[in-house]
Formats: C-alpha cells, structure tokens, sequence
C-alpha cells in the first residue's frame, strides 16, 4: 500500500470516530468509498494547474477574449476589434493569459495570431458546459 494511502486511511479513520456511525461495518464501506473518491481527484500539481487558468480565466475581458477563441485562433488585431478595448489592454491580457498558459502565440504573414492552449481548452469547454446548464431559461 502507498504511503500516500496510508495517510489517506489514518486521516479518514480519526474523522470517522468523529462523526461517522459506529456500526463497524457502515464505517469500512464509507471508508473504501472516501479513499476511491480521493484517488480519482487530481494530483496536488494538476490542482495547482487548474487553480492558475482558474485565475487567469476571471476576469470579464479575459474570459471575454477566451470565448472568441474557442471558436477559431484569431488575430490580435480581430480580438481588439471584437472586444471594442483598447490595443495596450486587450495586449495585457493576452501577456497575462500567455504566463499563465491559457494562450500560445504564432506568426502568419505578418500578423500575430493567437489560440487556447489544449489543456485551456478543454477546461473552457466543460466550464462553458457547466454555465450553460446554470443560466438556461427558468420556465414556469
């Protein structure tokens, strides 16, 4: 067994004597299913990953800027005209989102283009997913 488990087990067992019902047998069900769903959560990097695009994603603009290219890579040129903002800010934003890995940048023919990294774009979609499902019109 990995350490790592037997730290998982050892926490979970003092919290069961805590709160969990002390019939022997419900308390080892819901400790094998506690360290199933412990298992299956991303590691402790991948968590400090999502956190970070997490970040860059909340501010208005730049999840403006993410929705447009989630649709196609677009010129920088196209995002300032699409989100009506000055160049230098929507440029800020770019350089934030570019740090912390939501943008990767290409020349073509002159002109800067711009797209959603591949992780950033799965996260974008299944939060996109998620909202979705949160402002569907309330009918009575």
């Amino acid at each position: 067994m990995a350490s790592n488990q037997l730290t998982i087990e050892k926490h979970l067992s003092q919290e069961f004597r805590r709160c969990c019902p002390a019939d022997k047998a419900v308390r080892i069900r819901l400790n094998d299913r506690l360290i199933r769903e412990m298992q299956e959560l991303p590691n402790e990097r991948a968590i400090r990953q999502i956190t970070v695009a997490l970040k860059a994603l909340a501010h208005p603009l730049r999840l403006e800027i993410s929705l447009l290219l989630l649709k196609r890579d677009h010129c920088v040129c196209e995002l300032v005209q699409q989100t009506r903002r000055k160049p230098n800010l929507v440029s800020h934003h770019l350089a934030s989102m570019k740090r912390s890995g939501i943008v990767e940048f290409r020349w073509h023919s002159g002109h800067k283009y711009c797209g959603l990294s591949g992780s950033a774009a799965r996260l974008l979609r299944g939060c996109r997913q998620a909202t979705d499902l949160l402002i569907q019109p309330y009918t009575v």
